[in-house]
């Protein structure tokens, strides 16, 4: 019987990890004219509704645009949209490991 026991934790055990999988999560890097204002910057960063945004210490127009709920794809569509937009001077999908 307690060998059934520890069998049975075993496989609970081993199918719980299972589940346990590392997510990609998909970030744009994006970089802005020199004449866009730090106010356009920050509408721009509100309206795309990034989940975490990171500003480069050593060139401050280049940030980047981390998406946690987004697949591949819709990251590779918005950065498409991007370059549509005023001041983007550069734009490029970026795969950020869990």
């Amino acid at each position: 019987m307690k060998k059934l026991i520890a069998l049975v934790l075993a496989l609970v055990c081993v199918l719980g990890l299972v589940g346990c999988t590392d997510k990609d999560y998909y970030g744009i890097g994006l970089q802005f004219d020199s004449g866009a204002s730090k106010e356009y910057v920050q509408a721009f960063i509100e309206k795309y509704n990034a989940d975490t945004v990171f500003q480069d210490e050593h060139d401050p127009s280049y940030y980047k645009l981390v998406f946690y709920n987004k697949s591949e794809q819709e990251v590779i569509k918005l950065t498409n949209e991007l370059f549509k937009e005023e001041y983007v001077v550069d734009a490029t999908c970026i795969q950020i490991a869990s």
